[in-house]
């Protein structure tokens, strides 16, 4: 059996550890911890629990203790985070955690399934990413508390790992129909941006409550719809700024906004700058490319 040539890997000093891997194979191994393992670039294979799976950016695996795994791609980039089950939650079960850990936290329904593992496709959606890489971050500078902070945000990351394995295996269609009504919306804001005012412009195009769909929307692109429009709004207003002879005041209202000081605000809350400083920022970088 190829387990008898595997490796086992063992915990390091830490009780969580993090790091960044940019070697894009591995040899068939296990581990003596429990690892969130996240694919933040290229593609390949990844054989787990007797799978063999095809793995693309973005796609998450939680893998228990004592699973043998390896992967296999081209350019492969991703950020482990192991973490000691005894020093994360000591009164579950190290090689029965993450469903020990589900049923504590979020129901005594859940369940691994047949897999053991858990593997979620396109985990880079919202805030997701961004969470792991905060982790990543936190553990490399070490300030000042960084092992609890890492305790605590990787506890976070976990819970939310199994309330979505959860969701998809609980109503993966209702997920599916969350997912194109977000995905409509989207579209709908990126084509009609200087029309819509307000969320619920946005809503009543989609035929959702407001504060039931915000949520969703949320959930999907880390920022509510209220957000995402003032977002869209400042870069259809930069691409004016450095692209026409439009007065500010003119592209205030091709934008959709319709008062000036209101523009201007939300202008230097995303760009950091006022729309005078970006335009003339742009110009200079007109000339120096010429």
């Amino acid at each position: 059996m190829k387990e008898d040539f595997a490796l086992t890997l063992k915990m390091s000093n830490h009780k969580i550890t993090v790091e960044r891997d940019l070697i894009p194979y591995s040899q068939f191994h296990c581990h003596k911890y429990v690892e969130i393992v996240y694919f933040y670039k290229g593609s390949g294979k990844h054989e787990i629990g007797g799978e063999i799976l095809d793995i693309k950016s973005g796609d998450l695996f939680v893998v228990p203790v004592g699973m043998f795994h390896k992967f296999k791609g081209d350019d492969l980039r991703k950020i482990n985070i192991m973490i000691d089950p005894e020093y994360l939650c000591p009164e579950l079960n190290a090689e029965n955690f993450i469903e020990e850990f589900g049923k504590k936290y979020l129901s005594e329904q859940f369940t691994l399934g047949e897999r053991k593992f858990i593997y979620y496709s396109d985990f880079s959606h919202g805030k997701n990413e961004t969470d792991i890489f905060n982790i990543l971050q936190e553990y490399n500078l070490q300030l000042n508390g960084y092992e609890q902070i890492i305790k605590c945000q990787t506890f976070v990351l976990l819970v939310n790992i199994l309330r979505k394995q959860m969701e998809s295996s609980e109503g993966g269609k209702m997920q599916l129909v969350h997912k194109e009504m977000v995905e409509k919306s989207v579209m709908y804001i990126d084509e009609h941006v200087s029309e819509i005012t307000k969320a619920e412009d946005v809503v009543s195009h989609i035929g959702y409550n407001t504060v039931y769909f915000n949520r969703i929307f949320a959930e999907y692109m880390g920022m509510t719809i209220s957000q995402y429009v003032r977002k869209k709004k400042i870069e259809y207003a930069c691409r004016l700024l450095t692209s026409t002879y439009c007065t500010i005041e003119r592209i205030c209202e091709m934008v959709g906004y319709n008062d000036l000081k209101n523009f201007y605000k939300s202008f230097k809350s995303v760009m950091k700058v006022t729309p005078t400083e970006y335009r003339n920022v742009g110009k200079m970088k007109n000339i120096e490319e010429q």
